[in-house]
């Protein structure tokens, strides 16, 4: 009897910390932060993966404080400033569908993964800018600067997007 209590508290002991390891090794997207403010993304990952903490990082820059159901992350690289986006899209508060990108650091590493840098130095201004549709379903940025409305919703009606830039 004895030694049945012996083994089934063993058992409890080794399951509990099983359990306790293997929740400390979880696969969380938070623990792929290097600091709080930045981002190694696997060069296997998609950015969506990292939505949540790429949401975060972005809702202290004005560009993107108004915005809801932002989405559809991507890395862009501006000619026109010499620097990396982090582009997305996402709706302001009457309901338009907005395209953004806000500026970030980025090095890319020899395995393939990219660090993103969401933090700037004293001094160092980062541009936001963002194509804000009035009777448009699809905004992009021009190339020369600006936006281009792609898709009128009413054809009676004008449309265009509203092009604004920030610097945080």
């Amino acid at each position: 009897m004895q030694n049945n209590i012996k083994r089934v508290s063993k058992f409890i002991l080794i399951l509990f910390s099983s359990v306790l390891f293997f929740q400390c090794t979880s696969d969380k997207k938070e623990d792929a932060v290097l600091k709080s403010t930045e981002l190694r993304v696997e060069a296997t990952k998609d950015l969506s993966e990292y939505r949540p903490i790429i949401t975060k990082q972005l809702s202290k820059y004005k560009i993107v404080k108004s915005l809801n159901n932002i989405s559809d992350y991507e890395i862009t690289y501006v000619e026109k400033y010499s620097a990396y986006f982090m582009q997305g899209r996402g709706l302001n508060s009457e309901g338009n569908s907005v395209l953004f990108r806000q500026q970030i650091k980025l090095e890319k590493a020899a395995d393939g993964s990219q660090v993103i840098n969401f933090q700037f130095g004293p001094g160092e201004d980062p541009i936001g800018e963002e194509c804000a549709g009035v009777n448009c379903s699809h905004c992009s940025f021009a190339t020369a600067g600006g936006c281009d409305c792609n898709g009128g919703i009413d054809p009676n009606k004008p449309s265009g997007c509203n092009h604004t830039i920030t610097r945080d």
